[in-house]
């Protein structure tokens, strides 16, 4: 009797998913949560991992999405170089804006998440603004990668494991993607008017690449539809005067999968001495509905 009915509750479940492409289910329970996400602004909280890199800008480019160039010579590299961010870390209380923070066990979505994200770059056909724009994000819950499939951000699915800062991640199928260690260069967490100057004066030169707009790119099989551009401008907005930090010493190895643009093994010092150090960060951010990039 007991065999019953566990057989028939797993039976239950499975008709209870249904499949998308590239071996990833959504649940309905899922989907009857999908439809307030769709109504507006987003929010939510993320701690994360951040190292910044100096890169050969003709690799830079090489790496991003056909229709999208660098911005001019950013004074805070070398010439030739290009900055780079790499962020990997929780998400956490990721709702829609009207919702308050108290209901964040219910409506509110909690995943990890790493993205490669390129500041000051432009479209090549129309130049306008610069902003940044993210060439690789993986996380490893299906809800929000169709969310963002929707918010022009082309997201992948990955298995993450996570001990305190350190991560590794895996496609789905098991192969390696990246990982990443952490270790503490001494200068404690704190809000930016308790840190050390020198830490401060680092971060107000990072807070230009943090605070840019999002200009994101739809995938090609919706490129078609009238009503989707080609790319969707999408304000975002980081807390950065609300931020907590915390610099560290970072080091890592990725695949060539994940890192186009990324070196395959890599170092990198902590903000404390390093402008373009790495950092732990905690703070809100803000995203609006995607439009048309008139700029």
């Amino acid at each position: 009797m007991k065999k019953s009915i566990v057989k028939s509750s797993a039976v239950s479940k499975e008709r209870d998913r249904k499949p998308f492409e590239d071996g990833l289910k959504l649940a309905v329970a899922d989907i009857r949560r999908f439809e307030p996400h769709l109504a507006g602004a987003h929010v939510g909280e993320f701690n994360t991992v951040v190292s910044c890199f100096s890169l050969d800008r003709r690799v830079v480019q090489n790496g991003l999405p056909e229709g999208l160039v660098l911005g001019e010579q950013i004074d805070i590299v070398s010439q030739g170089k290009h900055p780079v961010f790499l962020f990997v870390g929780v998400q956490s209380c990721v709702r829609w804006h009207a919702v308050p923070p108290y209901f964040c066990s219910v409506l509110g979505m909690r995943y990890r998440e790493a993205v490669v994200a390129v500041p000051f770059v432009r479209r090549r056909e129309t130049g306008g603004d610069e902003h940044f724009t993210a060439v690789k994000l993986y996380l490893d819950r299906t809800l929000p990668i169709y969310l963002g499939w929707i918010g022009a951000l082309p997201k992948e699915r990955a298995i993450f494991r996570k001990r305190r800062d350190n991560y590794r991640i895996c496609a789905p199928g098991g192969a390696f993607l990246f990982e990443q260690e952490s270790s503490d260069v001494g200068v404690p967490d704190g809000g930016l008017q308790e840190l050390p100057k020198d830490v401060k004066d680092h971060f107000d030169t990072l807070k230009p690449f943090l605070s840019l707009p999002h200009l994101g790119q739809y995938f090609s099989a919706v490129r078609s539809i009238p009503m989707l551009a080609e790319y969707a401008c999408c304000p975002f907005r980081f807390d950065l005067d609300a931020v907590r930090l915390r610099p560290v010493a970072v080091q890592g190895t990725c695949s060539r999968r994940f890192c186009q643009i990324l070196p395959g093994d890599f170092n990198r010092p902590g903000l404390d001495t390093d402008p373009l150090g790495s950092f732990c960060m905690k703070t809100s951010w803000k995203i609006e509905p995607p439009g048309l990039c008139f700029h």
